[in-house]
């Protein structure tokens, strides 16, 4: 899948980096950023948006992480992306849950849409499996 990496290590707490690119902050969509099929949990420690693409802009979109499940649990909720090309945000988690169970689903989702004629950003979730 075009903009999306792993990584981590073989032991019984995998680190690593969830990276998914290109995605569009002027459209208000859901975007997958894992689906956990490891057999084991994915705790999330931190979220990073960084802009990629900025033209004509007013404002930056608002942006949510969470667990899709019976209930959708945001894991980050209503972070504001940066304002510009190469800036970057870091999202404060909210203080539980944190965790993507497997056979769960982390997905990103633009609440409110930037408003600008391009507004592209990357976001990266850290972690571990476990």
């Amino acid at each position: 899948m075009a903009g999306f990496s792993t990584r981590g290590t073989a032991s019984s707490a995998n680190l690593g980096s969830i990276v998914r690119a290109a995605i569009d902050g002027t459209a208000q969509t859901n975007t997958t950023i894992l689906t956990n099929n490891s057999g084991k949990n994915f705790v999330v420690v931190n979220v990073v948006v960084v802009t990629t693409g900025v033209t004509g802009y007013s404002s930056a979109p608002t942006i949510n992480l969470g667990i899709t499940g019976t209930g959708y649990t945001d894991i980050v909720n209503g972070v504001v992306g940066p304002t510009a090309v190469n800036k970057s945000v870091a999202a404060s988690l909210v203080a539980s849950p944190n965790i993507v169970p497997n056979s769960g689903s982390l997905i990103l989702k633009v609440a409110t849409p930037a408003s600008a004629s391009t507004y592209v950003f990357t976001v990266i979730v850290e972690g571990m499996f476990v």
